[in-house]
């Protein structure tokens, strides 16, 4: 009898098929609101972090705050988990609504940047975890989808600028749209989010892409959009990150206390792989 050698399978995804498993447990990306394995059971630990920021996320109508610490230790998964746990746990009885990922901050980005891509976000939310079929019928989607679309082409062509202009049908589309427009489809949808009982939860991750010199100049240029009644902001990062909130106190005036994740204990690791290869 000839004894063949086992090889290594050319896809490594195919080894865990053995096991009965879908991927391997052992996988680094952050667990999403959407992915293949679903967030409230495989999410283990973190039991203060998580009081402590639902308290601050639940105790007033309009919030910012900042998820800090080191690459890999968990921090997208933690929010992700929060978002979870206040909008799609009990989604029903929920009095938050969310975007299905997290809005990755660009080096670049200035104020017309971020109310885009909120935007962009909010739209996509809509459609994904279909607002109007739960009853939401929210008249601002429809601005806001026009004007997400006419952003995008503007910031293809790269003819953004910051003059105030108005659009609908009935008017020739801006060559050029201003924050306060995008500010202003903002605080419209917030307010038709509250009469319907519910706030927005949206968070941004990847501060570590801009400078920090420049991150102080980003808060400070958005500061007050984000202060939007109803509108809940969760900022993803490194721990150095602080200190860009420190330049400007009448910006670190408006952040609630950081929240900082350390390393999972061993326990914690285990509990998760376990919860993962059950799920």
């Amino acid at each position: 009898m000839v004894l063949q050698e086992e090889k290594s399978p050319k896809d490594l995804k195919s080894v865990w098929s053995k096991y009965g498993l879908r991927e391997s447990p052992f996988i680094t990306t952050p667990t999403r609101l959407l992915g293949i394995l679903p967030i409230g059971k495989v999410f283990s630990g973190r039991e203060n972090e998580t009081k402590r920021l639902i308290k601050i996320l639940t105790s007033s109508n309009t919030t910012r705050t900042l998820v800090l610490g080191d690459f890999g230790v968990g921090k997208t998964t933690f929010v992700n988990f929060i978002k979870w746990v206040l909008c799609l746990k009990e989604k029903s009885k929920s009095e938050f609504v969310t975007t299905p990922i997290e809005i990755k901050i660009q080096p670049e980005w200035n104020a017309n940047n971020f109310l885009l891509s909120t935007l962009s976000s909010i739209h996509y939310a809509s459609i994904i975890f279909k607002w109007e079929e739960d009853g939401m019928k929210l008249s601002s989607l429809k601005k806001i989808e026009e004007y997400v679309n006419i952003g995008t082409q503007k910031a293809i062509q790269g003819t953004f600028g910051v003059i105030g202009a108005g659009y609908s049908e009935t008017k020739s589309i801006p060559s050029v749209i201003s924050p306060e427009v995008y500010e202003n489809l903002l605080t419209n949808l917030c307010l038709e989010l509250r009469e319907e009982g519910k706030q927005l939860i949206i968070s941004y991750d990847n501060l570590e892409n801009i400078n920090s010199n420049k991150l102080a100049d980003f808060f400070k240029t958005i500061k007050d959009y984000i202060q939007t009644e109803g509108f809940h902001s969760i900022f993803i990062g490194q721990t150095k990150c602080l200190s860009a909130l420190e330049k400007y106190p009448q910006v670190h005036s408006v952040f609630t206390q950081p929240t900082i994740l350390e390393s999972l204990t061993e326990k914690n690791v285990l509990e998760i792989l376990k919860k993962r290869c059950e799920t």
